[in-house]
């Protein structure tokens, strides 16, 4: 079946007020481009969450009118292991779920796999290829995740023709919503690529960016994704423009680059608890 820092935000007010009236606890949901050379031809989304209170699932339902999405031969439906990435590069920018991070080293856990994405129109039974995504996930039992900003919950690569939407779609805080869908043309969701600097890819310009560097100054950078340098594309050596990057954008966290609009979401409660309760789990593509 398997054949970023600026910020373009789906949901991006401080809180939002659901159907119901309630205060929804989801408050950001945003998306990151991160520039690659590895698999040409396609664009790399990174999809966060920001959320007060625990979460407790996510929906996603990405909807393809032309183009595909990438499915790397190698991976899975879950974040790829983060040892195969220098003998199957391309493994990095597969498109997947995940909890935390975009590796499965760095994730808090496996998510729990509940079946479609019901509560936004989705089927029953969840669908993960290279023509659709419409899945329903949760932290297994014992995972407690809360109060966060920008937390990976998956990485969608579509192809540079790809048109359509994705909607998302959770739960935190004991609140349901809302519902946000945000239509990309060309495989992009309109998110410019970081500045120089984050080299880590986790959306920060710290001190594991220049350790990253340091570690490898000098080095040919053919082998970079085995180093974890899976953001901010270098030039062919680590040298004095990579630390300038590092230096010249200490500090940066990235904020949205332009309002976007939630769309309220129905009355989809029970439905949407039900199917994160269900607890079914796929690891592996067939």
């Amino acid at each position: 079946m398997k054949p970023f820092r600026f910020i373009a935000p789906m949901a991006a007010a401080a809180t939002l007020t659901s159907a119901s009236g309630t205060t929804a606890q989801i408050t950001g949901v945003d998306v990151f481009s991160v520039p690659q050379d590895v698999v040409p031809g396609f664009v790399v989304n990174d999809i966060l969450l920001s959320f007060d209170g625990q979460l407790t699932g996510v929906q996603l339902l990405v909807q393809l009118t032309s183009g595909t999405i990438y499915q790397d031969s190698f991976g899975a439906d879950t974040a790829p292991n983060p040892a195969f990435f220098g003998l199957v590069p391309s493994l990095q920018y597969d498109s997947f779920i995940t909890l935390g991070a975009f590796n499965s080293a760095d994730a808090d856990a496996v998510p729990g796999i509940a079946g479609g994405a019901v509560g936004i129109g989705g089927a029953n039974a969840y669908t993960f290829d290279d023509s659709l995504i419409d899945i329903a996930y949760f932290p297994p039992g014992g995972t407690v995740i809360a109060d966060e900003t920008l937390y990976p919950v998956a990485t969608i690569t579509l192809s540079d023709d790809a048109n359509g939407t994705m909607t998302v779609y959770g739960s935190a805080g004991g609140q349901l919503g809302p519902v946000t869908t945000r239509p990309f043309v060309d495989g992009s969701f309109l998110a410019p690529p970081p500045p120089r600097g984050d080299y880590n890819r986790d959306y920060r310009v710290d001190q594991g960016d220049l350790d990253l560097v340091l570690q490898n100054w000098g080095a040919d950078t053919a082998t970079r994704l085995s180093w974890g340098w899976t953001g901010w594309q270098p030039d062919d050596r680590v040298t004095q423009n990579e630390l300038d990057g590092v230096l010249q954008n200490w500090g940066a966290l990235y904020t949205p680059a332009f309002d976007g609009a939630a769309v309220p979401e129905p009355a989809l409660g029970a439905g949407l608890l039900t199917v994160l309760c269900a607890g079914r789990r796929r690891l592996a593509r067939g």
